[in-house]
């Protein structure tokens, strides 16, 4: 009996520990709703929103006594609707674009990145598309490799299959630079898809070198227009839906649906 007597005390205080553990996390997951509405109002409100005065009320008051059990409910109604009305404004995107940081915010380090991304392909794409000029020139050649210029020419032969993707590369740059950058100034920056940026310029790259081997010419209303492979590169590297839409038009071409014939009706129970 002792010993069943003790195993349930055990039992009891490990149900307490976990109910303790439930009841804190409950009341940080609201302390930081609190906190994070209280900045998505300080922001509407530095900035003219049109938010209504109950939920600038409600939620001025669950600041000032703190939320329990009573207030809860009016403040978790407020706070949806202040998010809503500074959609797609939100704190994580309000943190990570917060202006005039000295530190290095998540948006500022992007951004940084972003450039170093097209700096370096931009110098990488001049440096070769220099080196096949300076290849051509049988004088300048000799005169800047001496004996060196056959391992410069094979080098240039890897390095040329690159040109395409490097040029879409730079292209997905360009379109980044455009659209992040304005997030950025808009505050609407999440960096929640940092990620699919990444895949953005990854895409961009693949584009750039797979779109050559489909076309060397695009069609407009007026007629047929002539693209150099750089040009057409840094399109398809831009706007990877050309890409996309123009193997979606190959597959149908290729492949089309062939409709699937109706099953034969079952003969009724009882018929011959």
């Amino acid at each position: 009996m002792k010993v069943r007597a003790e195993g349930e005390l055990a039992m009891d205080q490990t149900e307490a520990t976990s109910a303790d553990r439930e009841t804190v996390r409950e009341r940080d997951l609201l302390r930081r709703q609190l906190l994070d509405a209280r900045e998505l109002l300080a922001y509407g409100t530095s900035t003219g929103r049109p938010i209504d005065d109950t939920v600038v009320e409600t939620i001025a008051e669950a600041a000032e006594s703190g939320l329990d059990g009573k207030n809860v409910a009016a403040f978790e109604k407020a706070y949806r609707q202040l998010a809503a009305t500074l959609a797609p404004i939100t704190t994580a995107s309000l943190r990570a674009t917060v202006l005039g940081s000295a530190g290095w915010t998540k948006s500022k380090r992007w951004s940084h990145t972003l450039w170093a991304v097209t700096i370096v392909s931009g110098i990488a794409l001049y440096v070769i598309e220099t080196l096949g000029k300076v290849l051509l020139d049988d004088d300048q050649a000799t005169a800047l490799f001496a004996g060196h210029r056959d391992a410069f020419e094979l080098c240039y032969v890897w390095l040329k299959g690159l040109i395409p993707f490097g040029y879409g590369l730079l292209g997905a740059c360009a379109y980044l630079l455009r659209s992040c950058h304005a997030y950025i100034r808009d505050r609407t920056f999440d960096p929640l898809y940092i990620p699919e940026y990444w895949n953005r310029l990854l895409l961009g790259a693949v584009g750039g070198g797979v779109i050559l081997f489909f076309v060397d010419w695009l069609q407009n209303a007026e007629g047929t227009v002539q693209l150099s492979s750089a040009a057409m590169a840094f399109v398809a590297g831009y706007n990877s839906d050309i890409l996309f839409t123009l193997i979606e038009r190959i597959k149908d071409a290729l492949l089309p649906k062939t409709p699937v014939a109706p099953a034969p009706p079952k003969a009724a129970a009882g018929s011959r």
